[in-house]
Parts: C-alpha cells; sequence; structure tokens
C-alpha cells in the first residue's frame, strides 16, 4: 500500500486557497493548510475535513519571512518524511 500524498496549501485558510483545499482534498492525501492570520477559518475547515475522512493539519507562518518559509518547509519534512 502506497503512503498518502503529502500536500501544503499556502494560504488554505480562506478565500482561492480555501477552494484548493477543498479540491484536493481526499482520503489518499495529507493536507497541510497554511494560514498567516486566518487561524481561526483554517482551524475549521482543518475541522470540516476531518469530519469528512479527509486528513489535514494547520499550520503558521509568515511567508513573507524568508526563514520562516525554510522553517515552515522543515517543520513538514520533519514530520510527514517528505512534501509531494
Amino acid at each position: 500500500m502506497s503512503q498518502k500524498q503529502v500536500v501544503l496549501v499556502t494560504g488554505g485558510g480562506r478565500g482561492i486557497g480555501r477552494a484548493i483545499v477543498r479540491a484536493l482534498a481526499s482520503p489518499e492525501r495529507f493536507l497541510y493548510i497554511h494560514y498567516s492570520t486566518s487561524e481561526d477559518s483554517a482551524k475549521a475547515l482543518s475541522e470540516e475535513l476531518a469530519q469528512e475522512g479527509k486528513p489535514s493539519r494547520t499550520i503558521q507562518a509568515d511567508l513573507s519571512d524568508s526563514e520562516a518559509a525554510k522553517a515552515l518547509i522543515s517543520e513538514i519534512v520533519e514530520e510527514s518524511g517528505r512534501l509531494d
């Protein structure tokens, strides 16, 4: 059996990012829903997906800061082993 795809959607808490999360969400993928300031909407979306059997978790970073962006990727790879 193959491992789940590991996907990061930046700005996934609202707007177009939220729509992309919805389009990609499936039991075969693990989604990281990135947010900068929209914590409540990102967490609500992650909870909705969990109820549908679609795994995800939220992750915060200010992507205008290159060090924070690198740390975000490092955290995902450390936790999941990779980022597809």
